[in-house]
């Protein structure tokens, strides 16, 4: 993607799967980019870049190929058609929160005015999530 780099990524995470149990665990890291690109655009490149790495449709809360989300859009809040940033369940997961905690714990989420270490304490959901051995090596992903 033009105008677009990446900056940092987090360690990757297992965890227990949201909603339908009855499928493998998931593998969760947060990354964080800067673009030129504006949140619409994103939305749509980041689409792309999910059918570039082999996902295909699947049910809610099924097991996928791959999920890439907008969490944050820096300090925005936007709701717009096909793009919701913040990200609405971005409080309630840990496999949200955990990652993203490694990169900014004092990032102040712009709807719950508090950093997200604090999300993280007050998080309501328990999940199981462990910090993997696996290392993702982006470099040669192309955005």
């Amino acid at each position: 993607m033009p105008g677009t780099e990446l900056v940092c990524v987090s360690s990757v995470y297992e965890t227990e799967p949201v909603g339908n149990k009855d499928q493998s665990v998931f593998l969760n890291a947060a990354a964080r980019i800067r673009s030129e690109c504006p949140p619409d655009q994103l939305v749509t490149e980041l689409r792309k870049l999910e059918t570039r790495l082999g996902r295909t449709m699947s049910e809610r809360w099924g097991p996928r190929e791959i999920d890439i989300d907008v969490i944050y859009y820096g300090s925005s809040v936007i709701a717009g058609e096909g793009v919701v940033v913040p990200h609405p369940e971005r409080a309630k997961r840990l496999f949200v929160l955990v990652p993203l905690a490694e990169l900014d714990p004092t990032f102040v989420d712009p709807e719950h005015h508090c950093t997200i270490r604090e999300l993280v304490d007050r998080c309501p959901e328990q999940q199981g999530i462990v910090k993997t051995a696996i290392d993702l090596f982006l470099p040669s992903l192309e955005l």
